[in-house]
């Protein structure tokens, strides 16, 4: 039998490993795309995994509503909990305002309580012998408190595994926000208020130009030093193109379109990924279309309150429709097909739900009891007009 293992002989180099994932991150497995997580794990299911790096996701904003504020900040504070980098851009709001807003992460506060029990139990049993009569042979992994490596632990079927390893996706309290100490333990936040970089003639020029700063620093794909660590950087724009976005250009619409597709090939080269959250309804639909076409994933948010129409009863639970209007074409010819392209959606108290929309089988009928006698009375087998046979009768 040939072995897998060849030797090296003089002369000769070994093998480069394979570089590492960056903290956050996993290959997708439709396309083999690096994917990074939104923060919300329906939607990371719906965008098939996650959203993928290298990419744009537009949140279209609703008119009445704040709900895509609440879509911003699971993306935001997931950078946060993977140490991952962060460039906030906005104008509406103070960027340094949005990021002190960040929902509190539910995961590390689970963790940390954890580590207080064990370490009340610890404390309880300190004149305890650590003798481990049954896995004797893991003594040699306790250190001198008797307790495992703060790198290390042993899962259940005996084997060492990294206790540093983070989820993909965090559980988040929109209810709670971060504290200052956990926004502050990463270095790498940059925030850019928008109305600073107007200098009344090239606004999005400026603002490309702080980004690519931001990226060519340490976050472009084809990094010179392989032993550097390689992390992901996440680019938040806030209301991109609100009217607080003035310009004095008369080619507006053009400076934004312009500012999209140089911002998209700057990611396609780099290891960033983007969300931007725009106001569509203040746009014709002729250039949200344009806005559209230059962003790979694009997502809408629609809320019942003011709509025209009367929402069903089966909807009363819920605040709006969450649409899927562009989904990403990457290695492949078609794109991750989710079960629908039409979710509802509801704020509760702590969490942001995507739901697919079911309507029950009472509910499903319309029409008042003539009308269903009207079509009780058109069956097969029964009578005709005027008592006459039913010639579809058999």
């Amino acid at each position: 039998m040939k072995s897998s293992f060849t030797r090296v002989g003089k002369g000769q180099s070994a093998p480069t490993p394979a570089p590492k994932l960056p903290p956050g991150t996993r290959p997708s497995v439709h396309n083999g795309q690096l994917l990074v997580s939104t923060g919300l794990h329906e939607l990371d299911e719906i965008l098939g995994g996650g959203v993928a790096i290298g990419t744009v996701l537009l949140v279209e904003q609703d008119v009445n509503t704040e709900y895509y504020a609440s879509l911003l900040k699971y993306f935001l504070v997931e950078g946060v909990a993977a140490d991952h980098g962060i460039c906030l851009a906005s104008a509406d709001e103070d960027p340094s305002e949005i990021l002190r807003k960040l929902p509190r992460n539910l995961t590390e506060a689970r963790e940390e309580e954890k580590k207080e029990e064990q370490q009340a139990t610890q404390n309880a049993t300190t004149g305890e012998s650590n003798k481990m009569t049954i896995a004797w042979q893991y003594e040699k992994y306790l250190n001198k408190d008797g307790q495992t490596g703060s790198t290390s632990s042993i899962n259940q079927s005996g084997t060492l595994k990294s206790s540093t390893v983070k989820a993909f996706c965090h559980s988040y309290d929109l209810n709670s926000n971060i504290t200052a100490e956990r926004l502050s333990s990463n270095p790498s936040i940059t925030a850019f208020n928008v109305r600073e970089l107007d200098d009344g003639k090239f606004l999005y020029r400026n603002l490309y130009k702080s980004i690519v700063k931001v990226v060519e620093s340490d976050y472009k794909s084809d990094m010179t030093d392989k032993s550097k660590q390689r992390n992901i950087l996440r680019i938040g724009i806030h209301s991109l193109a609100s009217p607080l976005w003035t310009t004095t250009s008369e080619s507006g619409d053009a400076e934004i379109t312009t500012f999209l597709h140089a911002l998209r090939g700057l990611l396609r080269s780099s290891l960033g990924v983007c969300m931007i959250t725009v106001p569509t309804h203040l746009y014709t639909p002729s250039f949200v279309n344009r806005l559209e076409h230059l962003c790979d994933t694009v997502v809408h948010f629609h809320s019942f309150i003011g709509a025209s129409a009367k929402v069903t009863e089966s909807f009363n639970d819920f605040d709006g429709l969450f649409l899927i209007k562009k989904l990403p074409r990457l290695n492949s010819l078609v794109s991750h097909q989710p079960e629908t392209m039409k979710y509802v959606f509801r704020l509760g108290r702590r969490k942001l739900h995507l739901e697919i929309p079911h309507m029950g089988p009472e509910e499903s009928r319309t029409g008042n009891s003539s009308e269903q006698q009207k079509a009780s009375s058109s069956l097969l087998c029964q009578p005709g007009p005027q008592g006459k046979p039913n010639p579809l009768d058999f």
